[in-house]
Parts: structure tokens; sequence; C-alpha cells
């Protein structure tokens, strides 16, 4: 019987140890696509209990837990704040490249005589790209007019091929 107790036991520290690197990146993801502001006060409990009971899962000893709950938590706030400037910085290139692209899709139909199916025909790098993710940058597209349209849960950008940029909060 002792036997298979710590065999339940080995196994669930292997489990535990093994969460910890999907938690990480599950958290480092969810920085990347904020949605409501709310998301923060959101996260915290989830990580923090996350991060308690893999502690109870892989250390033994009281103090060891705490410490080591502490550390997940914080690496999984860390995961979470490193996604939520990688979204910043990608939502900051739109602000900057738009009218880039805008001119992009211009220069590709005068070439052409229509634009472009997808981004990547008219631009060699899509900008507005989060590291590990697709582009913030959305884009639909007909023979003569597109729109282009960025966002969060703050402010919206809107483009056409007659208007440049507009915020809408």
């Amino acid at each position: 019987m002792v036997q298979t107790a710590d065999r339940w036991r080995r196994a669930l520290r292997l489990a535990a140890r093994l969460a910890i690197l999907p938690e990480l990146a599950a958290a480092y993801y969810r920085g990347t696509a904020p949605g409501q502001i709310g998301d923060f006060v959101i996260i915290i409990p989830g990580i923090v209990v996350l991060a308690g009971l893999l502690a109870c899962l892989v250390t033994a000893g009281l103090w060891r837990r705490l410490l080591a709950a502490l550390l997940l938590a914080g690496l999984g706030l860390h995961a979470w704040q490193l996604g939520a400037d990688e979204h910043i910085r990608a939502f900051n290139e739109c602000v900057d490249r738009g009218e880039t692209v805008r001119q992009a899709l211009a220069d590709y139909r005068a070439a052409h005589g229509r634009y472009p199916a997808e981004l990547a025909q008219a631009l060699p790098e899509i900008p507005c790209r989060p590291r590990f993710a697709n582009s913030l940058l959305d884009y639909t597209a007909s023979a003569d007019t597109y729109t282009l349209y960025f966002g969060d849960a703050l402010v919206s950008h809107r483009a056409s091929e007659s208007s440049e940029f507009d915020a809408h909060k």
C-alpha cells in the first residue's frame, strides 16, 4: 500500500512540474490578448491558486511550499506582464506604421489594378505583430476597396482606401 501511495505522489509531482510551462505560456498569451480592463484582476487569483497547488505537489515542508508558491506566482505574473508588454509594443507599431501600410496598398493597386487579397502580397513584413502571434492588424479587401482595423478594449482604429486611420472609443 505504501508503494502505491508513493507512486501516486511521484506521478502527481511529475504532473505538477510538467504543468508549470503550459501555465507560464498561458499567462504570456493571455497578456498578448487583453480584453476588458479587469483582466489583470481576474488572472491574479488564477495564477496564485495554481501556483499554490503546484507548490503543494512539487515540494515538501511548509516553508518550501510557501516559497515555491510565491516563486511560481511571480513567474506567472511576470509571463503575463511580458505578454502585455508585447501587445502594447505591437499596438503602438500599428499606430506608428498604419499610414505606411495604406501607402503600400495604394502602390500595390497602382501596379496591379486591384488591392491584394492578403497584406503579405503588398508588404514584405506585416507590422503590428506580437512575438508568437498573428498581427493585430485586420485587413479585408475587394478589388476596389479595403478596410484596415486594429484595436483593444479602449479604442479601435479603422482606415480604408478613402480615409486615414480614425480612432473610436
